[in-house]
């Protein structure tokens, strides 16, 4: 096969915030003739490659990541983080590659052809340089939002009737606070911090802007929460802090203690609805932040001895394929995720552990093709503590191979009532003065959901392990079951208590910025809200950091231990 190289001499036309300029750069790319069918094209300030391979990309000497084309979005956008000049940018597909010089300011214009079964179709992409945080909205954009936040929350936040503050006044204290903002992540973190105050994980200011990830980075090691303390579990070698620091319990961070700096600078920025989920989100928050700042700590090693500990955070911007890492070794089933796992554990005991609720098609396939497997088993485990959520018909799916009968029952909901001409007479028609109050609210009875004849029951006894990482419809699912006679024993801590139905809040809907919580779920038999708090497990059980070193699942032994004691 001959091998040569294409050296191309390219004047791109670089854009600037405020000015344009011409930039001359090298662009270099090579191919393997036949290999990849590529021919290279200038076409004025574009390069139009054709490819037939994964397309990646690569900022100075990190990590490649994937480079994932958006049919929807013209031009793709990738924004760079130049801290320093002529940051290097490649791209990569197969054996092809070309770069070039990135500044803050710059934009590179280039175009991908791609060949999808005979077809080429153009992928427009722009590459921008940039080193501060944008700051693109007007006053008037800025103070729209911060209003549009405020009228849909106060019409249609469904817990509204459960917090204590004042809405109208909290909205009129963040005005001055907005307008203070002088740049677009100082003002989404006061849209964050607004919405936070009604405690509701469902209800929530987003924080992945486009922008957002080219100027946050994270530290070099792995925190942990165990029992609302922060432990270091993993270190990347070669950030002069040696293995003697796994397991050392943080005390203290920027020379305040670790509870306290949670509740002052993480908290409040945070959206949640009960403590666990609040903790569960803070350990994430904790480590991340703008790039390059710095980490400072006190720390409690094992031995008992104190030691200080300061990192950059720069993390992803260090990142390299060859890292290694103190700390406990993966075993293979967390080096290979699969969203459904299936076992054999000792005494016929089968473990399905499913981690999401989505894609829905392929979890529902997935878990019946296991069926067949699963009825032959004494003792089942479904282990849902890492699920998220997802789908609510993949939780009915999962439900209908626990229920004894045809149907089961499916929650009941509740959720606010806005009629204009009732809040009018509200205030002088005592009948209508929750509408003039704004506490108007509608319950829908539980639904039946009946079940296809194509699904074989689980008969046997059943332990479902749960935990602060079983959210939304996760808990949907757990709602349900919660109430039915001799259901399975739930093993583990309480689960996050987030579920809901939100509304996205924006202009449009790719251009939503926020959501707020529209449903309130209730237990279907009982009626009972479910809000703040969890489900509650039948047998409380945590991982402690001394378990989590040794490797030692004590939650899913007690799940064993209970099931083999069953007849």
């Amino acid at each position: 096969m001959l091998f040569f190289f294409i050296i191309l001499f390219f004047l791109f036309l670089i854009k600037k915030s405020y000015k344009m300029r011409k930039i001359e750069l090298f662009l270099f790319m090579f191919f393997v003739c036949g290999n990849l069918n590529a021919k290279i094209k200038s076409v004025g300030y574009h390069v139009l490659g054709e490819h037939n391979k994964k397309i990646q990309y690569v900022i100075n000497n990190q990590s490649p990541q994937d480079w994932v084309i958006d049919h929807e979005e013209n031009p793709d956008r990738l924004y760079v983080y130049c801290e320093k000049k002529n940051t290097v940018v490649t791209f990569l597909a197969g054996n092809d590659k070309f770069y070039f010089k990135l500044n803050d300011g710059d934009t590179v214009q280039f175009t991908f052809v791609i060949t999808v079964e005979g077809k080429k179709e153009y992928a427009h992409t722009e590459v921008i340089g940039v080193k501060s945080f944008p700051n693109s909205m007007s006053m008037q954009e800025k103070l729209y939002r911060l209003g549009l936040l405020w009228s849909e929350t106060k019409y249609n936040f469904v817990n509204m009737d459960k917090i204590s503050l004042d809405w109208d006044s909290l909205y009129t204290a963040y005005i001055p606070q907005v307008m203070n903002t002088k740049n677009d992540y100082e003002y989404y973190r006061v849209l964050q911090k607004f919405m936070a105050n009604l405690q509701d994980g469902h209800s929530e200011v987003f924080t992945e802007r486009e922008w957002y990830s080219t100027f946050m980075d994270y530290i070099p090691l792995n925190i942990q929460n165990f029992d609302n303390r922060f432990f270091i579990t993993d270190i990347r070698k070669g950030i002069n802090i040696d293995s003697s620091f796994v397991g050392s319990e943080i005390v203290e961070i920027a020379g305040i203690k670790t509870s306290d700096y949670m509740k002052d600078s993480i908290f409040p920025y945070i959206s949640a609805s009960t403590s666990q989920h609040l903790w569960m989100q803070g350990v994430y928050k904790l480590q991340s932040g703008i790039k390059n700042t710095t980490f400072k700590a006190k720390v409690r090693k094992r031995d008992g001895r104190i030691a200080q500990i300061s990192l950059l955070r720069n993390g992803e911007m260090t990142r390299t394929a060859s890292d290694e890492y103190y700390g406990k070794e993966l075993s293979e089933e967390d080096k290979d995720y699969q969203a459904v796992r299936f076992k054999w554990l000792p005494d016929s005991i089968a473990y399905l552990e499913v981690r999401a609720f989505y894609p829905e098609e392929f979890i529902i396939k997935r878990i019946y093709s296991l069926q067949d497997s699963i009825v032959k088993a004494k003792k089942l485990i479904i282990d849902l503590r890492r699920n998220g959520g997802g789908s609510t018909d993949v939780a009915w799916f999962l439900q209908s191979y626990l229920t004894k009968g045809d149907y089961f029952l499916n929650y009941a909901w509740e959720t606010r009532i806005n009629d204009a001409v009732k809040r009018a007479n509200g205030n002088w028609i005592d009948e209508y003065a929750d509408y003039y109050k704004s506490k108007a609210y509608r319950k829908e009875k539980a639904d039946t959901v009946f079940i296809g004849d194509t699904i074989l029951r689980f008969t046997m006894p059943v332990a479902i392990l749960i935990g602060k990482y079983t959210l939304s419809a996760t808990e949907d699912f757990l709602v349900n079951l919660y109430e039915v006679p001799d259901r399975p024993v739930l093993i583990g801590e309480p689960t996050g208590g987030s579920t809901g139905s939100p509304l996205l809040i924006g202009k449009t809907f790719d251009e939503a910025f926020a959501r707020v919580c529209t449903r309130r779920i209730c237990f279907p038999y009982s009626g009972k809200p479910f809000v703040n708090e969890g489900i509650q497990p039948d047998i409380f059980i945590q991982q402690n950091i001394d378990d989590y070193l040794n490797n030692k699942d004590v939650v899913l032994e007690k799940a064993v231990e209970y099931l083999q004691a069953k007849e």
